[in-house]
């Protein structure tokens, strides 16, 4: 009596002990809000915000009006007899007239070029976003797949155990022993190579949080919490309204529709307007000046064909991404659906009866009512059902991911 409540409570004691350090480990765990802060310190972002920089600074430069010119001569002039001589000096002043069409214009397309940068920053961030919360669940379903190695580790060392009892009490051949032996081998070699798995993840994702982070640092969120996936309908119809990319895509239309603008308004002669001193040895002359170019044989036909090409171009790459945007739409939709009611399944109905059934056939093995090879199987497929489910439950998250990303950003 006296052994078994010292085992008491000695179990106890271990019980605390390890909840204590469980209740700790998980406190520390991270959760996503810990990370969504480092998505506008990543360098994809800071990249983004530098390109928005310039397109602002372009419109500064597009409002930039020519400077005037302005020329001075100085020279020395003789009278026609030879009997006098005098210095003699100019100035002109010539002030470049823009064409309002031209100028107008590409103040048009510097502003459609800020507006799309700023679209497409918010588009990176969306890819960021994808790319960071994907490794973290990834991460939270590769600690499950641990934690369940680690069970049916324990488990398989017990029945070792039992095995062994087995075969000393000739309840048992030995080979049982070297079956099982043999299984958790590959089952230690199998936990080994998850573990290398999930600190490669890790790692990923610690790279892009600084490298601050422990090895062996764990993530906390509700991932069997699948969520409801929208129509497909409302969902192209979100995209197509509001994605960043298409809308930055409309911008880069706005602007080089008005570059092109711009280059035909060109074919108006440059015109500058001025004025004029000289001083000669008896007069003093002064008046205004007009200058105009004379187009003869430069039309700005080139730079017109450019900007038209360009305007194609823009629109071209409008029509694909939105084609594409639907195509991603279309892709991650079904197989979010697909995953998700896989990953339930499997949770609700396929992985209770593999538990129950393993559970049954392990009893009645230590009873000696079951033959080695048909746990060996059942553990088997217990196993493999486990990893099935959360492989189902990590496709879910990531094709909602894509989703979310498609429809603009994170709906919690």
């Amino acid at each position: 009596m006296e052994l078994r409540l010292s085992s008491l409570f000695v179990a106890t004691l271990v019980w605390l002990g390890s909840a204590f350090a469980a209740n700790a480990q998980q406190a520390d765990a991270l959760r996503w809000s810990d990370i969504e802060a480092a998505i506008n310190k990543h360098p994809a972002m800071r990249l983004a915000q530098d390109e928005v920089a310039v397109a602002k600074a372009q419109i500064g430069v597009s409002r930039q009006y020519p400077n005037p010119e302005i020329s001075a001569s100085l020279g020395q002039g003789r009278a026609f007899d030879g009997s006098e001589t005098a210095l003699i000096w100019g100035i002109e002043l010539e002030i470049p007239i823009d064409a309002p069409g031209s100028y107008l214009n590409e103040k048009e397309a510097a502003k459609a070029g800020y507006k799309a940068a700023e679209y497409e920053t918010a588009a990176r961030r969306l890819e960021i976003y994808r790319q960071l919360k994907g490794l973290f669940y990834r991460i939270a379903i590769g600690q499950e797949q641990q934690k369940v190695q680690n069970e049916s580790l324990l488990q398989l060392k017990r029945l070792v155990e039992v095995a062994g009892l087995r075969v000393d009490q000739g309840e048992a051949r030995p080979m049982e022993v070297a079956r099982l032996e043999i299984e958790l081998e590959k089952l230690q070699s199998d936990v080994a190579a998850e573990k290398e798995n999930l600190n490669a993840i890790r790692s990923n994702l610690n790279l892009w949080l600084g490298d601050k982070l422990p090895m062996d640092f764990k993530v906390e969120v509700t991932w069997r919490d699948l969520p409801e996936i929208p129509q497909l309908k409302s969902i192209i119809h979100q995209v197509l309204k509001l994605h960043p990319s298409l809308l930055a895509a409309g911008q880069r239309v706005t602007a080089s529709k008005a570059l092109t603008r711009a280059e035909r308004n060109r074919l108006l002669p440059d015109i500058k307007l001025g004025g004029f001193y000289d001083r000669e040895m008896d007069a003093h002359n002064y008046g205004g000046m007009l200058s105009i170019e004379l187009p003869l044989w430069n039309w700005n036909r080139g730079s017109i064909s450019k900007a038209r090409a360009e305007e194609s171009a823009a629109r071209n790459e409008q029509e694909l991404a939105q084609k594409e945007l639907i195509a991603s739409v279309q892709g991650a939709h079904a197989a979010a659906n697909l995953a998700i009611k896989r990953a339930r399944r499997y949770a609700e109905r396929i992985l209770p009866m593999a538990r129950k059934i393993g559970e049954e056939l392990e009893a009645m093995y230590r009873v000696g009512e079951m033959d080695i090879i048909d746990v060996l199987d059942s553990r088997r497929s217990l196993i493999e059902t486990e990893t099935d489910m959360l492989a189902a439950f990590k496709d879910g998250w990531l094709a909602y991911l894509d989703l979310v990303a498609l429809m603009g950003g994170d709906n919690e």
